[in-house]
């Protein structure tokens, strides 16, 4: 009895070795981007982007022809968000889109004046699919909004970060994840022509934040300048916002209503936390 009771806790021991190595194989074959697990890709339903070689204004137009195809033999009725996707190694944006309608499926808001801006929950777009068909959409990303990864506020695509980018779009179709291909895009940086005509003669950028540690309300933006370098954006409407985008993800901002002094600073760092230098009186 003592042998057969060890020799099935030994087979038993086996089992659940195998049942656990096979879980830790199952979980890391799921593991994906960031350790999200992703639902397996459709077999009904592909997409397929194009864009032209001209890089995108961040003042639109930004164009994108997205092609949805129905690969089954029956109608389908999909229910989804679809999210553009734009990735460097610097950052990454994510867009929720009616690729229908060509707009947002977000809304920026405040819950009360002076909160933060923050998005609504994108409401889900009803696509009908008939049975082998390829309907073709055509998008301008100019025209719906983009949130830089893990922040929560979303924007215009000229909040978005000039430069090369690798754009894909991702939604669901019947429990099923339906990527695109990956294309390259460039956005375009509006302000530069502007920046160096302001400042003509601003040394190197600076590659850390701590070069702004310095600053206060009194601290003349021309200074700022001269020690830290030429900002790359200026995102402001009606009051300058310039932005300096640093080589370790992170991007620092300050906003002026004028170059004298300062009304706010601060920086996020690429995890999304947010250091505020200057606060907001």
């Amino acid at each position: 009895m003592k042998r057969n009771w060890r020799s099935c806790c030994k087979a038993s021991a086996v089992v659940l070795l195998a049942l656990g190595t096979l879980e830790v194989l199952t979980a890391q074959s799921l593991l994906k981007q960031g350790g999200v697990l992703e639902p397996p890709l459709s077999q009904e339903v592909r997409c397929v982007l194009r864009v032209d070689s001209t890089p995108w204004k961040q003042m639109g137009p930004a164009p994108i022809e997205v092609r949805v195809e129905n690969l089954a033999d029956r109608d389908l009725d999909l229910r989804t968000v679809p999210r553009f996707y734009l990735t460097s190694p610097m950052a990454t944006y994510s867009s929720p889109t009616d690729i229908v309608r060509n707009r947002s499926l977000v809304t920026p808001h405040q819950s009360k004046p002076g909160d933060e801006m923050v998005g609504s929950k994108p409401m889900p777009l009803k696509l009908h699919l008939n049975k082998r068909s390829s309907p073709v959409f055509q998008v301008d990303a100019a025209k719906t909004t983009w949130a830089r990864s893990p922040l929560r506020w979303p924007g215009p695509l000229r909040y978005v970060a000039p430069g090369p980018y690798s754009l894909r779009l991702e939604f669901s179709a019947g429990g099923e994840l339906v990527r695109s291909n990956e294309v390259k895009v460039s956005v375009e940086n509006f302000a530069e022509p502007f920046l160096k005509e302001m400042f003509p003669d601003a040394p190197a950028k600076t590659q850390s934040s701590e070069c702004f540690r310095f600053v206060t309300h009194k601290t003349p933006v021309h200074s700022v300048i001269q020690k830290c370098g030429r900002p790359e954006d200026d995102i402001g409407s009606g009051v300058h916002i310039f932005v300096w985008y640093l080589a370790d993800g992170t991007v620092v901002y300050i906003d002026t209503p004028y170059l004298e002094r300062i009304y706010s600073a601060g920086y996020t760092d690429r995890s999304g936390k947010t250091t505020v230098l200057v606060q907001a009186k």
